[in-house]
């Protein structure tokens, strides 16, 4: 299989080669599963498009010293992301009836995810695979659990052990730097002898780009039905949360996840059935619930006992930068981006505070303290730029609390009310506003001044009344 991008002019060429030796290849990670040649040769495109990703976007290319065995690039960057980016595939076992819709789904996958309107040009040698390998898998009703490291996906992982009488395996996809946390978490999960729980796998796969990449939803969606599919499994398990599953803009200058979007997922599922007739089924368990309802369902459900519960939650990883995940110190989260800051709260709202607050490099929603030799105006700057995704999701919050009408919404309910989650984020935001109630109202320990003041005038306009913040922690506590 060969992806080639280049500008219309011909000024620019990249090349992907995809060298497949059908007999010995196996999943980097996965020796253990058989795959045949179209399900091959899906594996294959699926990390070319990651790569493709970053070279459009990103202008970086990838070189022969930095891929591994079965990649090889030639050329130089790509420079242009607009319509005169030309992309050939060609492939070998995509069947002719498929190219009109197999092209409109990889277009469509990048413009939904990058906003970037891509030329493809899909051609295919119309193999028939071998006879033995064309013969469709026996199901069975297995469940293939997405694993990320995070509180989501161990509540997702757990429940879906528990629930159903048969088996779950758990899948990480690595190409970043958290394979220690998964490691601990595998091991602990292992000690409490969950009976359908049989293994959390590790499947490697090249990274694209050092920074976000929104097109890997498409990709972490696909190689879970691809191993779903090659194991005879009929279930996905996505246990992203509501509030981010269908994020909306919290601020002007949000850069919003769609890892999990609807469209996403869909787009995923339509492009496997193409590529390996799959009929795995897409299940998001958690897409009516909040962070703070899972770590209460899952202290309270969990076979290990709220105690080794809890050990295991404070091994989670949410924080956006990967790279605190294997720090050599105690500080393995920012604090500050949007994934430990629900993260914290929903730990704060749990009872689980002391050892949790130590986790982060920046606790923002308790501690104001910069360390940084008195430079007051200086430790100003760091207050509010660590602040920049708490402030607009408490104003989030507190303007979805205060609708009255239909002209007075918040940036960014427009997405919340398409899907009809406006329930789930009334929950979500009170949960936020008690957090903050919790630290600067009912405890007082709060010590960040910007978050007290956003506090005292919520309290003076009288707006919001502060008993049904207390009714929300009081849900917590039981």
């Amino acid at each position: 299989m060969k992806i080639t991008i280049f500008k219309q002019d011909h000024s620019i060429k990249n090349e992907i080669i995809t060298e497949q030796d059908l007999n010995n290849f196996k999943i980097p990670g996965l020796d253990t599963i058989y795959l045949n040649e179209r399900e091959k040769e899906a594996f294959h495109l699926i990390q070319g498009i990651f790569i493709l990703e970053k070279i459009i976007k990103y202008n970086q290319p990838f070189t022969k010293h930095n891929l591994k065995k079965n990649m090889q690039l030639e050329g130089e960057t790509g420079q242009n992301k607009s319509k005169n980016t030309k992309v050939t595939i060609e492939m070998d076992y995509l069947k002719n009836e498929n190219l009109g819709e197999f092209k409109m789904l990889l277009n469509d996958i990048f413009l939904f995810t990058e906003l970037i309107d891509i030329d493809f040009n899909v051609r295919t040698n119309n193999k028939t695979p071998k006879q033995q390998e064309s013969v469709k898998r026996n199901e069975i009703n297995g469940t293939v659990c997405l694993f990320s490291g995070g509180v989501d996906s161990v509540a997702g992982i757990i429940s879906e052990s528990v629930k159903n009488n048969y088996p779950t395996i758990g899948l990480y996809i690595s190409y970043n730097q958290i394979g220690g946390v998964i490691k601990k978490e595998r091991e602990l999960l292992s000690s409490w002898k969950i009976p359908n729980l049989k293994d959390i796998y590790t499947l490697k796969i090249k990274r694209g780009a050092s920074s976000v990449q929104h097109v890997r939803g498409f990709v972490f969606t696909s190689l879970g039905i691809l191993v779903a599919s090659a194991l005879g499994y009929k279930n996905l398990v996505i246990s992203e949360i509501g509030p981010v599953m269908f994020q909306p803009i919290y601020n002007i200058l949000d850069e919003v996840t769609i890892t999990t979007h609807p469209y996403t997922l869909e787009m995923s599922k339509r492009i496997m059935a193409i590529l390996i007739d799959s009929s795995v089924e897409i299940k998001t368990p958690f897409d009516e619930k909040t962070k703070a309802e899972i770590v209460h369902d899952l202290l309270k459900n969990s076979p290990g006992g709220r105690k080794e519960t809890e050990r295991l939650l404070l091994m989670t990883h949410s924080c956006r930068r990967s790279n605190f995940a294997n720090a050599n110190n105690e500080k393995r989260h920012c604090g500050y981006c949007l994934g430990c800051v629900i993260r914290h709260s929903a730990f704060i709202l749990n009872g689980i505070e002391d050892e949790n607050s130590k986790d982060y490099e920046r606790d923002v929603w308790g501690i104001e303290k910069i360390e940084n030799g008195g430079n007051n105006k200086y430790n100003s700057q760091i207050i509010k730029h660590t602040l920049d995704n708490l402030l607009p999701l408490l104003e989030f919050s507190r303007s979805i609390l205060l609708m009255t009408g239909n002209n007075d919404h918040p940036i960014g309910y427009a997405k919340v009310k398409q899907f009809n989650r406006e329930e789930l984020f009334k929950r979500f935001s009170l949960e936020i506003l008690s957090t903050l109630h919790k630290y600067y109202g009912e405890e007082g320990k709060g010590s960040n001044h910007l978050l007290k003041e956003f506090y005292e005038d919520m309290k003076k306009s009288g707006k919001i009344d502060v008993d049904i913040l207390n009714n929300k922690l009081s849900e917590f506590s039981k």
